[in-house]
């Protein structure tokens, strides 16, 4: 099996967080270990992560975007990501999501599970997919009947 980027540079910053701003911003975190529960920030440029589909507890991926049209993309546990400051693609999988688009005109979804969904600034494409997710963004998108405890609206 050829080694890859990653295994072959594996980098902690000084605050002890994966920092992959050195390296091409295409980078998968699926059958890594290591990197699970460890927070994660990508470059400024335009990334490209997958997460880990590793069974284990707590955490799964925790990844901050950083600057840059970033496409994030959740691994089968509990993942943690944040986008950036421009426009961004965050989805997760199965497991409780937190997915945060931050700044930008970004496309949010939660996948299976009960996730926390936000758009953040900008005008969001929020979708909660299956599961009891909380939903926050500036159009929000729920697949079959729509059912809820309660449902409110706010504009900026």
């Amino acid at each position: 099996m050829a080694a890859s980027p990653i295994q072959n540079q594996q980098i902690l910053g000084p605050d002890g967080r994966w920092d992959f701003s050195n390296l091409a911003d295409t980078v998968s975190l699926k059958n890594f270990p290591d990197s699970l529960g460890q927070p994660t920030r990508m470059n400024g440029g335009d990334d490209q992560v997958t997460g880990s589909s590793i069974p284990i507890p707590g955490w799964f991926n925790d990844v901050n975007g950083n600057l840059g049209n970033d496409f994030l993309v959740g691994g089968t546990g509990r993942d943690k990501y944040l986008g950036g400051n421009e426009n961004d693609f965050l989805a997760g999988d199965a497991g409780a999501d937190w997915l945060n688009g931050n700044v930008g005109n970004d496309n949010v979804s939660g996948g299976a599970g009960n996730d926390i969904v936000r758009g953040g600034a900008g005008n969001d494409f929020v979708f909660g997919e299956a599961g009891d997710d909380i939903v926050t963004g500036d159009l929000v998108c729920r697949p079959g009947d729509l059912r809820a405890k309660s449902l409110e609206l706010l504009q900026d």
